[in-house]
């Protein structure tokens, strides 16, 4: 009975450690965690005035109907 208390105790150990890194992982806004990856994805996906990757693709659409409607197509 000792032998399996002992077990789950190390069980245990070994889940609140695991839990401790993921929280690590996820992180609170500190520049190195996967919070902060999601902020940065937000802010090049944006929708700022040509200073996202949404914007750059919409200003290559509106090139190519330029282009493909003008006269020297």
């Amino acid at each position: 009975m000792d032998e399996l208390v002992n077990l789950m105790e190390q069980i245990l150990a070994e889940l609140q450690e695991m839990n401790s890194k993921l929280d690590d992982i996820k992180g609170y806004g500190s520049d190195n965690s996967i919070s902060d990856l999601a902020d940065k994805l937000n802010d090049i996906k944006g929708l700022g005035p040509y200073d996202s990757l949404t914007d750059v693709c919409d200003k290559i659409e509106s090139l190519e109907t330029t282009i493909t409607l003008g006269d020297n197509y």
